[in-house]
């Protein structure tokens, strides 16, 4: 079945019950489940990137200025456009999903150490989080996982500054999914009971079962 079509059907709450059947069937190998519901959750995440996991600490956003250094001088200089380049590097020791990478401008504080995100604007944001904070799509050079100890692509991270604050460079934060099975397909398991799309039960018949103690 085409991914596109398994996408179409995983959003549709309308057809539940075929969810659910193809979820169950006995005929269908764990491997495939997996992938079903880890494309699954790519596709809710990107109604609810809050639902994504918080990688930061182990996903390293790694931030520079792009053509001078503000801090030249021992302090932020005050311009009216800033431009940083920034790559996310993976420490956490798995695999991560490429389509699932998003990088938050979480906060921008200035030097005397109160949050001015209000009054800086980040430039062509992908989106928005929730509760607001602008989010860009991580790209990692058409590759499928980023790797890791692998660095993303440089994404280019502009702000706008009317008023010409003196601040430092933003607090960035990083959300997304780990490519390892048995914890990715219990989160989606937990999203998908929320959304009515599956009853505790069932989600609990999903699951893989688990390996016996070695003698």
């Amino acid at each position: 079945m085409p991914s596109e079509i398994v996408l179409r059907i995983i959003t549709q709450r309308t057809k539940r019950n075929r969810i659910r059947d193809f979820l169950m069937g006995k005929t269908i190998t764990y491997g495939l489940c997996w992938l079903l519901m880890a494309s699954a959750h790519l596709v809710l995440a990107k109604d609810n990137t809050d639902g994504l996991t918080d990688l930061t600490g182990g996903a390293i956003p790694i931030i520079s200025y792009k053509n001078h250094d503000a801090y030249g001088n021992g302090t932020p200089s005050s311009v009216s456009r800033v431009q940083y380049s920034v790559r996310v590097k993976n420490q956490t020791g798995d695999p991560l999903i490429g389509d699932s990478l998003i990088l938050i401008v979480d906060q921008i504080i200035d030097i005397s150490g109160k949050d001015i995100s209000h009054r800086v604007s980040v430039v062509s944001p992908d989106g928005f989080t929730k509760n607001g904070k602008p989010f860009f799509y991580v790209s990692i050079g058409g590759k499928t996982d980023l790797a890791p100890y692998a660095k993303s692509d440089v994404m280019l991270l502009e702000l706008d500054n009317p008023d010409y604050l003196r601040f430092y460079p933003p607090k960035l934060r990083v959300r997304g999914l780990r490519h390892s099975p048995d914890r990715s397909v219990q989160t989606l398991l937990d999203t998908l009971v929320k959304k009515g799309i599956l009853s505790p039960g069932e989600a609990q018949k999903a699951l893989p079962p688990s390996s016996p103690p070695a003698p």
